[in-house]
């Protein structure tokens, strides 16, 4: 949590409007460290902001690795897959991105790419609004999500051509782009200003 703290809480504490939670830290922009260390700290108080933080990584961590689950993938075809992956996926990296929002957008990766490797085709409504909402989400808090999310859009172009959800996937990719371009510019011209 100490990076949580040095950076979100410290930013939160700081400010006394809203306006942190469009602000980029560590060179790039994340909605879920911003909006939940700022909301935390507004409804619960300073002691109240470690318990918001780590539950909502757990959620989100938990949405990222039902990806398998509701996606459907030649990849994960049978039981025994889709446990392998899970567990591969929860113990590839360090134990110090779990549950730290922080560290949410290696989570958010994950279902980026699970995305990419699944049958993009026949989905149900809940398991569109479960994309839509996870590729949101990941494009806003995750910088490698918004590089993966261009061959997203061209696999439902190649492979849904008369359905919408292509644009949809190209359209939140560049809503990304232009939300992460412009606070790394923000960045950069408020440390130039600061020297």
């Amino acid at each position: 949590w100490a990076e949580e703290v040095s950076v979100y809480l410290q930013a939160a504490v700081s400010q006394i409007d809203w306006s942190v939670v469009f602000r980029p830290h560590l060179g790039y922009y994340s909605l879920v460290p911003n909006l939940i260390t700022t909301l935390g700290l507004r409804v619960d108080g300073i002691y109240g902001v470690a318990a918001w933080t780590t539950w909502t990584s757990f959620v989100v961590m938990i949405l990222c690795l039902l990806a398998p689950l509701f996606l459907v993938s030649r990849f994960w075809s049978t039981r025994w897959k889709r446990t392998a992956i899970l567990v591969f996926t929860l113990t590839a990296g360090s134990a110090e991105i779990w549950l730290n929002t922080v560290n949410i957008q290696h989570y958010l990766c994950a279902f980026t790419c699970f995305l990419l490797l699944s049958d993009l085709s026949g989905w149900s409504v809940g398991v569109r609004r479960y994309v839509y909402g996870m590729t949101v989400l990941a494009a806003l808090s995750g910088v490698t999500s918004v590089l993966l999310l261009p061959l997203v859009a061209l696999r439902m172009r190649w492979q849904r051509p008369d359905d919408s959800p292509w644009k949809t996937m190209l359209g939140i990719f560049c809503v990304a782009v232009l939300v992460h371009a412009s606070w790394f510019i923000l960045s950069a011209a408020e440390t130039g200003s600061s020297r």
